[in-house]
């Protein structure tokens, strides 16, 4: 996250899901098998509730 984000409840969102994508991948047993297979992959994105639209990071 930049040092003074314009919004920092926009910047800590977009943190929070991309650590989240980073440890789906290796927390549990099976999701760390199946991404050191190559059979999954996790994204990050961020759902805008007012629009519905999700957001790809």
């Amino acid at each position: 996250m930049a040092d003074s984000p314009a919004d920092l409840l926009v910047a800590a969102t977009a943190q929070n899901a991309e650590n989240d994508a980073t440890r789906a991948e290796s927390d549990g047993p099976i999701l760390s098998e199946l991404h050191g297979s190559g059979n999954i992959r996790s994204a990050a994105t961020v759902y805008e509730i007012s629009t519905g639209q999700g957001t790809f990071l």
